[in-house]
């Protein structure tokens, strides 16, 4: 048994084909920001304002076209 995972696993046909079973993880959005702002900010030293602005710039929109519409190849979705 080998297990992938990644953000864009499901987004790429290719390797969709290659899997028995494609699970997509869901997680609000506020749980994902406030996640990735404790992360920045303890692991990488990172100011709040520039987490805040890449995320609403960058990390969201880029989730809402790649990663969100991925959830649709899915055998299984877990939430929460």
């Amino acid at each position: 048994m080998i297990i992938l995972e990644g953000l864009l696993i499901l987004a790429d046909a290719s390797i969709r084909n290659l899997l028995d079973l494609k699970i997509f993880v869901e997680t609000d959005d506020d749980v994902r920001f406030t996640r990735r702002l404790q992360r920045d900010v303890a692991q990488r030293g990172r100011d709040v304002n520039s987490i805040i602005e890449q995320y609403e710039k960058i990390v969201k929109p880029m989730h809402l076209k790649y990663v969100e519409p991925s959830k649709k190849y899915a055998d299984l979705v877990l939430s929460g």
